[in-house]
């Protein structure tokens, strides 16, 4: 079985104070960059935007393949879920092909509005949202989900083993869940899991 090499979460300049990186990185920056660490697929997930995907996805297919094949580039978002006192962040990715349409009937779905989504303030948005639902109408869209950085720790708050993954585990169409470290696996629910490095400085990937 062929394998491949995969970070799907990843931050861009677009909203500045969430990225690492220089201000001034260009889309064909990050995919050298990904082409130079070996990366199948990246994915350009920031927080409820898509708007430098395309930049990244159009950057891929003219720069000169440096392997056997293209970088595929993913259309992806993170969604800051709260739902019963609890937050998951959602990595949602939909088909390069239809999506900016695609996000934009998801944020329909979610009552978040183009004209109400301030680019530097959405790394603070958080929707009150049953996040079964939300993983659902992605799927409806041709999409996919899996649930970010559950092992890690946001002041006191840690998501691993709190009810609204075991809910979500039951009852959500989840492709995977992202840990840290794979270590962490063994004190997880039972889902399907990846252990993978998101990065908010694709030139640099870190850990957050």
């Amino acid at each position: 079985m062929q394998s491949y090499k995969i970070d799907l979460h990843n931050h861009s300049p677009i909203i500045t104070s969430d990225y690492r990186g220089h201000a001034e990185t260009s889309a064909a920056d990050i995919v050298r960059a990904a082409q130079l660490a070996g990366l199948d697929v990246l994915g350009i997930s920031d927080h409820f935007a898509v708007e430098f995907f395309r930049a990244v996805y159009d950057a891929a297919e003219e720069l000169p393949a440096t392997g056997s094949q293209k970088l595929m580039v993913v259309a992806g978002s993170e969604l800051k879920i709260t739902w019963s006192g609890e937050e998951v962040h959602l990595i949602t990715l939909l088909p390069p092909d239809s999506a900016e349409a695609g996000f934009e009937e998801l944020m329909g779905f979610l009552d978040f509005p183009k004209d109400e989504r301030i680019i530097e303030l959405l790394p603070r948005v958080l929707i009150e949202f049953d996040p079964v639902r939300v993983v659902e109408k992605v799927a409806l869209l041709g999409g996919m989900t899996f649930v970010a950085h559950i092992d890690r720790f946001f002041g006191d708050y840690c998501l691993m083993n709190r009810p609204i993954v075991e809910y979500l585990v039951q009852d959500a169409p989840l492709s995977a869940m992202r840990l840290s470290t794979r270590r962490a696996a063994s004190f997880c629910v039972r889902a399907p899991t990846a252990s993978a490095i998101s990065s908010h400085r694709i030139l640099t990937a870190s850990t957050r």
